[in-house]
C-alpha cells in the first residue's frame, strides 16, 4: 500500500503512525495545493505512482478518503485517467 503525502508537520504527524503498518511513502515536495499549477503537477506524480503500480500487475485500489478535497479529486482524477476501476 502506498500513502500520498504533502511535506507539512501535520501531516508527517500522522503519517508516522501510518507507516507502522507496513505502508510505502510517497512525499509531495509541496505543503499543500493551492494553485492550479500545483493541482496538476500533483495530478502528474499521483499518475506515475499508479501507472507503476499498474505494470507491475498490481490490483490498484485508490482511496480518496482523508486529506484535503484537492488531493482527493486529484487522486480520483489520475485514477480515472489510468483506467482505475476500484476507486472509493
Amino acid at each position: 500500500m502506498i500513502v500520498l503525502t504533502t511535506k507539512n508537520s501535520r501531516v508527517e504527524e500522522h503519517t508516522v503512525r501510518l507507516l507502522d503498518f507496513r505502508l510505502k511513502r510517497v512525499e509531495i515536495f509541496f505543503e499543500d495545493i493551492r494553485s492550479q499549477k500545483v493541482h496538476d503537477t500533483f495530478v502528474d506524480i499521483a499518475k506515475d505512482v499508479i501507472r507503476g503500480e499498474l505494470e507491475s500487475d498490481k490490483n490498484v485500489v485508490i482511496s480518496v478518503a482523508g486529506g484535503r478535497k484537492t488531493i482527493s479529486v486529484g487522486l480520483y482524477k489520475a485514477g480515472i485517467e489510468l483506467g482505475v476501476r476500484n476507486i472509493s
